[in-house]
């Protein structure tokens, strides 16, 4: 199995714009006594490289500081309510997008932030599963909920199909 050049470049342009995303997360909001739930960092460095005075708690499937289920909102809802969650490449994954947003959801505090990003013209990929695809449009959906501040796409030279989604919004 050969992986193209087109992969390999999307790929590092990916990874650079999640690395940007949670930097800039970061840099407007990391503070002492602020929660950060990052969920399932399991390819990157996450977000505890980038917000050094905030706590920062992994939350995933295996091998994270709480293991859980992003679509298990009732359970998610006895954690305590973070001011922020970073979801990185992660809701391709799920089995129910929605539920995860709920998921996500119950975990803020009122007027806490998700920091989102999910690829779009990307292959697939592991960890598999590997179910979603989602456009601009649908994460207005999924996050309908939310205070949408910002959806960003990082464009490929295709036109309609950028190479990925960040998404930064309020909850409500």
């Amino acid at each position: 199995m050969k992986v193209s050049k087109y992969d390999i470049d999307a790929l590092a342009a990916l990874r650079a714009n999640v690395t940007d995303l949670i930097r800039r997360a970061a840099v407007a909001w990391d503070a002492e006594g602020v929660l950060v739930y990052d969920i399932a960092p399991d390819e990157h460095g996450g977000a505890r490289q980038f917000f050094k005075k905030a706590k920062v708690v992994t939350v995933g499937l295996h091998g994270c500081d709480i293991e859980a289920d992003i679509c298990d909102a009732w359970y998610l809802s006895a954690l305590e309510k973070a001011d922020i969650v970073v979801c990185t490449e992660v809701l391709e994954h799920v089995f129910n997008p929605f539920s995860a947003v709920e998921g996500l959801s119950a975990m803020l505090k009122p007027s806490g932030k998700v920091v989102v990003s999910t690829p779009f013209n990307f292959r697939i990929h592991g960890p598999r599963p590997d179910r979603w695809r989602f456009t601009e449009d649908g994460l207005r959906a999924l996050f309908h909920k939310f205070d949408i501040r910002s959806i960003q796409a990082l464009e490929s030279d295709r036109f309609l199909a950028p190479i990925h989604y960040t998404l930064i919004a309020h909850k409500i």
